[in-house]
């Protein structure tokens, strides 16, 4: 029973500082007040399961993370030796699809994948077989044990 006070407690204190006696809910990021409404501003992990920021910062925030996303994307390029522009021509050649499953990439895309001793780009593939290869480490050996396993020749 005193957890539940406590959560309770906790709760009250947080509608107090988030939102003033109109109900208008205070900006995380400007604190300006706003009226959120649950169409625009859904967000379950809220105490109130709407969203800390008004629209104006809500949308610049979206902004700074792709602008991020695109900068992380150019710098693992330019780390294995390519341009972007080199990227998507090798999107293009692969067809769009990982160079070892021949499946098409989810939303995070293909990668990089390049020897480790070398540094020399082989190709593109998608998150798995990226993980894939990366968990044994890029060595054949491995990988024909575990045919031979799936195979059931083990």
């Amino acid at each position: 029973m005193a957890n539940a006070q406590a959560v309770a407690t906790r709760r009250e204190r947080w509608f107090e500082t988030n939102y003033n006696d109109a109900g208008l809910k205070k900006c995380r990021d400007c604190g300006e007040f706003f009226q959120p409404t649950e169409e625009n501003f859904y967000k379950a992990t809220a105490p109130d399961g709407l969203d800390c920021r008004c629209r104006p910062c809500a949308i610049a925030k979206v902004t700074r993370n792709r602008d991020k996303t695109k900068t992380a994307h150019r710098i693992r390029l330019k780390k294995y030796g390519i341009t972007p522009e080199q990227f998507e021509e090798m999107v293009e050649l692969q067809g769009g699809r990982c160079l070892a499953c021949w499946n098409k990439p989810g939303k995070r895309g293909l990668y990089v994948d390049h020897c480790h001793r070398t540094g020399r780009v082989r190709g593109l593939l998608c998150h798995n077989c990226n993980t894939a290869l990366g968990l044994v480490k890029d060595k054949t050996a491995t990988l024909k044990r575990m045919i031979s396993y799936l195979e059931g020749k083990a």
